[in-house]
């Protein structure tokens, strides 16, 4: 393909645009997927670390308070004995998103897009 005549930049115009309809089909076929499978039940993604009654237990032993009024156990004595990262207890206590991929920068929003990992790729 010769991009240096109008045909050439024409042809290659038209690939890039059919190659876009296609990415956006398949985006589209993949979320109603998606919303099909959570319709029926089924949740994708790794599992949570803590189950309700982990996290009942990590928040008791979080509060309890010794004699002289401090906490008595630390965050990592919590995790060691539950079997869980210290990250985990933050997150379930603080209050933190326990799903990970669900608090996405604004750019993936309503687009089916996840964070990349490095840098944003920049437009010129």
């Amino acid at each position: 393909m010769d991009t240096s005549t109008p045909g050439g930049r024409l042809q290659f115009h038209m690939c890039g645009a059919f190659d876009e309809f296609l990415r956006e089909l398949i985006v589209e076929g993949t979320l109603e997927g998606l919303a099909s499978a959570r319709r029926r039940g089924r949740v994708g993604g790794r599992p949570l670390a803590l189950d309700s009654h982990g996290v009942e237990m990590a928040r008791a032993l979080y509060e309890t308070k010794g004699d002289d009024g401090k906490r008595r156990y630390a965050v990592q004595q919590i995790a060691n004995r539950l079997g869980v990262s210290r990250a985990a207890i933050y997150r379930h206590l603080d209050g933190g998103n326990p799903r990970p991929g669900v608090g996405v920068p604004a750019y993936c929003h309503g687009r089916g897009l996840r964070p990349r990992s490095g840098p944003r790729p920049t437009t010129h």
